[in-house]
């Protein structure tokens, strides 16, 4: 996740209330403590951010 929010402009808190609401993709749980986002689905995300859509 921290890695996640280096890319995308947001505070940790309101990127996990748009992923609980839907709008943003979820992250993989990889283990218990680790969680890994799919490519494709971050740079779409940054393509909406680009777009004002995000």
């Amino acid at each position: 996740m921290s890695e996640f929010l280096r890319h995308v402009p947001v505070s940790r808190s309101t990127a996990y209330a748009k992923i609980h609401a839907g709008l943003w993709p979820r992250p993989l749980r990889l283990s218990q403590r680790v969680v890994a986002f799919k490519v494709s689905d971050v740079r779409a995300l940054l393509e909406r951010f680009e777009r004002g859509e995000a």
